[in-house]
């Protein structure tokens, strides 16, 4: 049981890293385009 609570709870770290770096591209384009207006 316990092995696989790990292993979801490093699968979810993984999809929130993910998501921060998505939003992270997101908000350096966003400062690129306003920075190119």
């Amino acid at each position: 049981m316990t092995g696989g609570f790990e292993v979801n709870l490093s699968a979810l770290r993984a999809e929130v890293t993910l998501k921060a770096i998505d939003s992270a591209k997101t908000r350096k384009d966003l400062i690129l385009i306003n920075a190119a207006l």
